[in-house]
């Protein structure tokens, strides 16, 4: 867009008033760069189609998005990146609220997570291995019951990973190491 193509006032084609540009997304093919409607009017637009469409228009609407982000996972970091680096209050307000909803949804777990820390930080808690690799390296502790807060297993991230995405199962003989 060049500075001749520059507006003071658009008009939505949505809700018919006249906004200012920073209300309208950005559209390359248009003469002034922008979109013939305003955000909100899109937003809403766009939500009311996804609300008419069938389960199955939906779940091709997902595949088409999923299939996108897989063929571009490099630029997505990136533009990720970049998005939080510009906007660092943002990303701090999202992660205390997810925090807090994560407390919320699961006070056993974090009830659990927060006594090991505990440990940790008073320095209570010996230095064990990973029971599958033996690694020192990064070793965290699975709890495979949330109500027993020190009975847990020492895993190193790979392996604790694993386990919770089903790609690992602990021998039946392996118990808990009671701290």
């Amino acid at each position: 867009m060049n500075s001749q193509n520059k507006v003071s006032e658009k008009y939505c084609g949505g809700c018919h008033q006249w906004k200012s540009p920073s209300e309208f997304y950005k559209n390359k093919s248009t003469k002034d760069g922008l979109g013939s409607q305003c955000k909100l009017c899109a937003k809403e637009r766009s939500r009311l189609r996804y609300a008419n469409m069938t389960e199955l228009e939906r779940r091709k609407y997902r595949d088409v998005g999923r299939a996108w982000y897989h063929n571009n996972r490099e630029r997505v970091k990136i533009m990720k990146k970049k998005w939080q680096t510009n906007n660092p209050d943002k990303v701090r307000r999202h992660n205390v609220v997810a925090r807090l909803r994560y407390r919320e949804n699961h006070p056993d777990r974090h009830k659990a997570e927060m006594a090991i820390n505990k440990l940790r930080l008073n320095k209570k808690l010996p230095h064990l291995p990973c029971i599958i690799c033996g690694s020192y390296e990064k070793v965290e502790f699975h709890h495979p019951n949330y109500k027993e807060p020190f009975k847990v297993i020492p895993l190193c991230r790979t392996h604790h990973l694993a386990l919770h995405h089903s790609r690992l199962t602990l021998p039946v003989p392996l118990s808990s190491v009671a701290i």
